[in-house]
């Protein structure tokens, strides 16, 4: 009598656990990105007076870079911690809806590069395990984020976060006059929804100032001036000042989002 019995060549389990990584490292990654998705669809909490949280994602981020926030708040917990279960309820409820065998090919990958490895037995499924992956992939999302500019002393960081484009921009940058009106509106520069007419037209008040008292030498190009003042604001706002604003809105949220 002969015992069956298989061989197992160490190539095919190397490539079994390729495949498993591959898999699962795609996993992990729409996993992360689904939850930060929800973070940044939710609005803030408010949880800190002195930051421009835009949702509830940045918000996060600030708690973990700044944190922790042990303290217990009316007996609900700690700070850090009741956000760290808000995200951990997230990731739960991304895993909870994958089919089992990716729940397994994820358990896989949590006990070779996730820090409870040595708990792990081979052929379950450890979900704490691969919620601990993932909740480590989000921190590391989370603390290489610059938050200087949602942060307590953002309107003294934000002139050196975006570079002049345009004529009228170009001008009062030079004049030092640009980190100012854009501090001063802030707040409307890193929200992506603002309407930008307000910002448009201070630039164009302080350029149009700085344009007559240049003129006031010349009471002809004075008078020329003042006749189509309302001509030449509309037009440096539709073709100048306005595209030159969404530009450097766009480098703040660029900044912000990476």
């Amino acid at each position: 009598m002969t015992n069956d019995h298989t061989e197992i060549d160490p190539r095919g389990i190397s490539q079994l656990f390729s495949a498993v990584k591959s898999a699962s490292q795609l996993e992990v990654d729409r996993i992360v990105e689904a939850v930060i998705d929800k973070l940044r669809s939710r609005s803030p909490i408010g949880t800190f007076d002195e930051i421009a949280a835009r949702h509830m994602w940045d918000e996060y981020c600030w708690v973990l870079q700044e944190g922790p926030f042990d303290d217990n708040i009316s007996g609900l917990g700690s700070l850090s911690g009741n956000w760290d279960s808000t995200v951990h309820n997230f990731v739960s409820s991304e895993i909870e809806m994958l089919p089992r065998h990716l729940q397994m090919f994820l358990t896989i990958y949590a006990s070779k590069y996730g820090s409870l490895a040595d708990e792990y037995e081979l052929g379950s499924i450890w979900i704490e395990a691969v919620e601990s992956v993932i909740m480590g992939e989000i921190a590391e999302k989370a603390l290489r984020r610059t938050l200087d500019l949602i942060g307590p002393h953002r309107s003294d960081v934000i002139g050196y976060e975006v570079s002049s484009s345009g004529l009228v921009c170009s001008t009062l940058s030079n004049a030092d006059l640009l980190s100012d009106i854009l501090a001063s509106h802030v707040d409307t520069m890193i929200d992506a929804e603002a309407d930008l007419s307000v910002v448009t037209h201070e630039v164009i008040d302080v350029y149009m100032g700085l344009v007559y008292d240049e003129a006031d030498s010349s009471t002809e190009l004075s008078e020329l001036l003042a006749h189509f003042d309302s001509d030449i604001r509309a037009l440096l706002k539709d073709k100048d000042v306005l595209p030159a604003l969404e530009h450097m809105q766009g480098e703040i949220l660029d900044v912000l989002d990476a």
